[in-house]
């Protein structure tokens, strides 16, 4: 994520090693003696620092001593000042605009008796080029969809020859990030989100492991063996889970794998106190069922466990 409050001295926004001036003149963004940034005449593009994905969300603090306004200074999938998607204020209108090599092309609006000034502008774009706007928390333009400049990752804003002073505060950008649950059948989905929030796995009554306050990055892939130890920790090795991973517990005590493969050195051994420990063995394919002595699973008929297991 990136933010800036603008608090430093005077100048010209791309003084900052974190503002690129693309295109146009310098000194069509400063930042001013209140610590917020003002538009000056010229037109020209900033790019604030590359959040690494065309998934984005750019929001700021809309300020300006008129609301009607001819500049985005709300952009994402910026390239240029003549290549971008954009949010504005302009004839009593929230707008979202797409200009694709000089030419422009209004994707959305909504009609308000006037903008509050300051307002919180947010427009994010996924990555189904799924665009929306909202203003102070509220959605104000969705249902738009536009596959224009769908690989650029870059955010910022765009001067168009307009005097505003100050025009804006408080600007941040970041990637969207997806989610990855564990639904209520056991089945693990996956998103593109990191891993977040407090994460607690539980073993419900009716013996389906489901997640807690978390969200799970990527594609559903978990780095290295996993192994219970004697009391109950999930432990890191050398394998790897893939897929679309279900756990059960069914009626008869077994553990059943769902969707997903298990590779690497792994194997479930059930000891005498009924933890579950890592051996040599593999476990692939759609389900497997741990063994109900104390012999690494190895290449032996599925058998059923026959006491209590602790999770």
């Amino acid at each position: 994520m990136f933010t800036d409050s603008f608090t430093r001295s005077a100048e010209n926004l791309s003084v900052s090693s974190n503002w690129t001036l693309v295109d146009g003149l310098a000194t069509a963004a400063q930042v001013d003696t209140s610590n917020r940034v003002k538009f000056g005449s010229g037109t020209g593009s900033h790019q604030c620092p590359d959040q690494g994905s065309s998934a984005h969300y750019t929001q700021v603090e809309r300020i300006a001593t008129t609301v009607n306004r001819a500049y985005f200074e709300c952009c994402v999938r910026l390239t240029d000042s003549n290549n971008f998607i954009g949010a504005r204020y302009e004839a009593s209108k929230w707008e979202l605009y797409k200009r694709d090599t000089g030419s422009f092309t209004l994707l959305g609006s909504d009609a308000v008796t006037g903008a509050s000034n300051p307002d919180t502008l947010y427009l994010e774009v996924d990555s189904g080029n799924n665009y929306v706007v909202k203003v102070n928390g509220s959605t104000s333009i969705s249902g738009v969809s536009d596959s224009f400049n769908s690989t650029e990752t870059r955010q910022g804003l765009v001067t168009r020859n307009d005097t505003a002073s100050p025009a804006i505060d408080d600007f941040e950008a970041d990637a969207l990030s997806g989610v990855a649950t564990i639904t209520a059948d056991g089945v693990l989905v996956a998103g593109s989100a990191t891993l977040s929030g407090v994460t607690e796995v539980v073993n419900t009554a009716s013996g389906v492991l489901v997640a807690g306050a978390a969200t799970i990055a990527g594609q559903a892939t978990v780095g290295s063996v996993a192994t219970i130890t004697a009391d109950g920790v999930l432990v890191a090795g050398d394998a790897t889970l893939s897929g679309q991973a279900a756990v059960v517990k069914v009626a008869s005590g077994a553990l059943v794998a769902g969707e997903a493969s298990m590779s690497g050195a792994v194997s479930l051994t059930r000891k005498a106190n009924g933890a579950l420990v890592a051996g040599g063995a593999r476990i692939t394919g759609g389900s497997a069922l741990a063994a109900a002595n104390d012999e690494p699973f190895i290449g032996k008929p599925q058998r059923q466990l026959e006491s209590k297991v602790y999770h």
